[in-house]
């Protein structure tokens, strides 16, 4: 589901689920058992996480808490929102998103939008990785409220995208807390313009597999300039498995509940806005 370093990565077509579980983290069923879903809605994966329903349907990733409001979450509401009011004559917009990993009440979720809007030199297109907290409605997670910040600095400096992007400063001379790498790797895109450090470097995040006492977790690196829009470059890293999250990583890993990357629903959910005037034909 994740592609090499610096690849072009075609979105996969998404699929998700059926079943209402009652223990903690996602638990899949054939999405066959699922029951009058008809046409967009049709409901592709459901489950229960940390107290909170989650459905991923044909158009749409919705969290909901017990009696449903206010802790409702819509993946489509959201992206609307985004958007805004109308940014031109005419505005031509298009998202798919699937599935990366659940873990506990983290969900991680790749999105690939692209479009238009009259007047514009170019269409745009983008590559993201965005882990959501269920237990927050929704809200981008923060890998430091789960992995010791520490551990995080270490493994990202061990990284050959990092170092490139810090230069051949000296080790002595390298940032020493996580806030400070941050700041450094801020604004830094490499020279093909493939990939970019943004500020949400920490939400952008998904579980891929566990090795022995360790996980491995996966970053999502959008495109550093307009010429390369569309891309998302993977950047890997391996941290110790925290005290919270270890149940929740070992159910993910058996598929008792959630799941890690390779084990992921298969296919896309997908939505469109056009609005306005003016858009080619």
């Amino acid at each position: 589901m994740f592609e090499h370093r610096g690849a072009r990565r075609i979105p996969r077509v998404l699929i998700t689920t059926a079943l209402v579980a009652t223990c903690l983290g996602l638990t899949a069923a054939p999405a066959a058992q699922a029951k009058g879903a008809v046409a967009a809605h049709t409901t592709l994966y459901r489950g229960q996480i940390a107290g909170q329903a989650v459905t991923l349907e044909r158009d749409d990733l919705r969290f909901h808490g017990p009696g449903g409001a206010p802790s409702d979450f819509s993946f489509r509401r959201a992206w609307l929102r985004q958007l805004g009011e109308p940014s031109g004559d005419g505005e031509q917009h298009d998202i798919r998103w699937n599935l990366l990993s659940a873990v506990g009440p983290l969900v991680s979720v790749e999105t690939h939008g692209e479009g238009y809007v009259t007047g514009t030199a170019h269409p745009y297109a983008y590559g993201t990785i965005t882990a959501y907290d269920a237990r927050r409605g929704g809200k981008p997670a923060v890998l430091t409220d789960y992995f010791a910040s520490r551990d995080i600095l270490t493994a990202l400096l061990a990284d050959g995208l990092v170092r490139k992007a810090l230069g051949s400063q000296p080790a002595a001379a390298r940032p020493r807390t996580l806030a400070a790498l941050q700041a450094a790797l801020a604004g830094y895109q490499s020279e093909d313009c493939v990939y970019a450090f943004g500020p949400d470097l920490l939400s952008s995040f998904a579980f891929h597999h566990v090795a022995g006492d360790r996980v491995a977790v996966r970053f999502g690196l959008s495109h550093g300039c307009e010429v390369a829009r569309g891309r998302l470059t993977i950047l890997a890293i391996y941290l110790p498995i925290p005290t919270a999250l270890r149940a929740d990583l070992a159910a993910a890993r058996t598929g008792r509940a959630g799941f890690l990357v390779p084990a992921a629903p298969k296919g896309t959910a997908h939505a469109s806005l056009t609005r306005g005037k003016g858009l080619p034909r």
